[in-house]
């Protein structure tokens, strides 16, 4: 029998890691239409981080090592886009293509993906 425990937020995602369960995380309102539509355009893979300091640090890292197909960097805090990011936290439009790489901070999703970054797998 499949069991399938719901617990909100941070606190639920840290549970689902201590007890080495599958962690689901679901941003309704933007983050997971906008990982979502990052990997439809092209993204291969979206590293989290917990904020602007490291999304930076790490896109630039990233950058440095000639990540092939380059690196997009899209972070949000409060609802806007952080200054020095490639974009804020929305959708993209059909038309665009999205480079392999994509560092991804917002002010909700990241830290409870985070929380949940030592559970077997994070959907």
């Amino acid at each position: 029998m499949t069991r399938v425990y719901v617990h909100p937020g941070a606190r639920g995602a840290a549970l689902a890691a201590e007890r080495r369960l599958v962690a689901v995380v679901v941003d309704a309102l933007r983050a997971t239409g906008t990982v979502t539509t990052l990997l439809a355009h092209g993204a291969e893979r979206v590293l989290v981080v917990a904020g602007p300091e490291e999304a930076f640090a790490l896109r630039d890292a990233l950058k440095a090592a000639d990540s092939p197909g380059g690196v997009l960097c899209v972070g949000e805090r409060g609802g806007l886009m952080i200054p020095g990011c490639d974009r804020g936290n929305e959708p993209i439009t059909t038309d665009e293509i999205v480079p392999p790489t994509v560092v991804f901070t917002s002010s909700n999703c990241a830290r409870v993906c985070l929380g949940a970054a030592a559970a077997p797998a994070l959907l």
